[in-house]
């Protein structure tokens, strides 16, 4: 007969209790961080991109959802870890096309997985930053009764280049940052579920944003 293991007991075990606490500390910070929008936002114009009830403002809608609050803030965690999940996927499909590292890889799995990593951060950055213009882009005028933009220094003309550059930089890096944590996580706290305790934090935080009432989404008259 299969013995039952109460949770107090599973608390009771200092290795376990250390790991349970380093997670939920992690993933304090990073619902922290989640709350510093990026430097030059304005307010009022993101907050009236995301309550438009229109197509593209329910799609802002459902991502804000999927990020736990980060997109409709335009935190500096708004991109999450989708580019480093993008990347790993990208490297999972490139990856049979070199068979000598294929080989190398299922050969010494633990090695593997950090090649994996490695390769799959190197590839974030790019997608991050193709991400980053993308969500810029997305929340544009076109959404707004006004012709108002949620960065008004944003863009490659001329004197906006230092500005867009360093708007870029700081979400890719908060898009790093994240996937740090979620690494320290795996490593430090509940072994390999780093990822995916982000996600679900993410998606939580969401839910609970809807739960209590929190305006997501209001009518606007037109």
């Amino acid at each position: 007969m299969r013995r039952k293991v109460k949770w107090s007991q599973l608390w009771q075990k200092e290795e376990l209790r250390k790991r349970i606490l380093v997670t939920l500390f992690l993933l304090v910070v990073y619902r922290l961080a989640a709350n510093v929008p990026v430097p030059g936002v304005d307010k009022q114009v993101l907050a009236q991109a995301v309550k438009t009830n229109t197509s593209p403002g329910m799609l802002i809608e459902l991502l804000d959802l999927l990020s736990g609050g980060t997109f409709a803030k335009f935190s500096v965690l708004a991109l999450g870890i989708q580019p480093y999940l993008a990347a790993m996927a990208l490297v999972q499909v490139f990856l049979p096309l070199f068979p000598a590292l294929k080989e190398r890889v299922e050969d010494i799995p633990s090695l593997g997985r950090k090649m994996l990593a490695r390769w799959a951060i190197l590839l974030t950055i790019p997608l991050a930053l193709l991400n980053a213009f993308g969500q810029i882009r997305l929340l544009s005028p076109i959404y707004c009764e006004a012709e108002l933009t949620i960065l008004p220094q944003f863009g490659f003309r001329e004197g906006n280049l230092l500005f867009t550059l360093t708007t870029l930089i700081t979400m890719t890096t908060g898009s790093l940052f994240a996937v740090w944590l979620a690494h320290l996580i795996g490593e430090y706290g509940i072994e390999r579920q780093g990822i995916n305790l982000i996600l679900v934090s993410g998606i939580v935080v969401g839910i609970y944003h809807r739960i209590v009432g929190l305006p997501m989404s209001c009518n606007v008259k037109g």
